[in-house]
């Protein structure tokens, strides 16, 4: 068993947000009071000492955290609730459901000019206890090409559009606990699904790749 020292500080970026609606230029949309901003716990290094060995070594370390709290509310994750977040129950894959629903938003981007395939960075979407997107984290998309470059794609009305998008879709089914409605994190993330224009269709893959932010 390895034995961790922490040898430096620690640096974590968690304030309390007051706001009822708005997008971030920062990457995150929310409505309510945020008990915990996303932000990244730093640690310069960790010292990893090996017991069988004795060998040490000093490691740079990072992790980040997420909102646990929305007005006071807990927010479960996708494993600690009894039924999960279901955007549509005609639907067997929430994923595509979402992004066949985005089509319209995603065209607009013109990802394929640039490459073979983009990546919506979506991620982190919390859905309160009436069905509705209460939280979530965006930070744009990124063009592929065949060779796997890669390159931030910028367009100002994305943003605006995705927002009206996130809250203003259908009825959403919430997460349950023993039977009871509760806000929860919904277990879908859109950042390591492939994105490709075929004609004048999207088509959608899961390939587990990570690009960088």
């Amino acid at each position: 068993m390895k034995k961790t020292i922490v040898s430096a500080a620690v640096l974590a970026l968690s304030v309390t947000v007051h706001a009822q609606a708005f997008v971030a230029g920062g990457g995150f949309f929310m409505r309510g009071d945020l008990r915990y901003r996303p932000g990244k716990v730093v640690v310069d290094t960790v010292s990893v000492v090996d017991p069988a060995t004795g060998a040490e070594q000093f490691e740079a370390r990072e992790d980040t955290t997420f909102p646990s709290y929305i007005n006071g509310r807990k927010v479960y994750e996708y494993d600690e609730v009894s039924t999960p977040v279901i955007f549509s129950e005609s639907n067997e894959s929430q994923h595509e459901y979402l992004l066949n629903r985005m089509k319209g938003i995603l065209m607009m981007t013109k990802f394929y000019e640039y490459g073979a395939s983009a990546r919506l960075n979506l991620r982190n979407i919390i859905v309160d206890e009436r069905g509705k997107v209460i939280f979530y984290e965006f930070f744009g998309m990124r063009g592929v090409t065949a060779e796997n470059r890669f390159k931030p794609l910028t367009f100002p009305e994305l943003t605006v559009a995705l927002n009206q998008f996130m809250t203003e879709l259908p009825p959403i089914k919430p997460a349950t606990v023993d039977g009871k409605p509760v806000m929860a994190y919904a277990g879908t993330d859109f950042h390591h699904i492939r994105i490709e224009k075929v004609g004048n269709n999207l088509v959608f893959s899961y390939d587990g790749m990570v690009y960088p932010e």
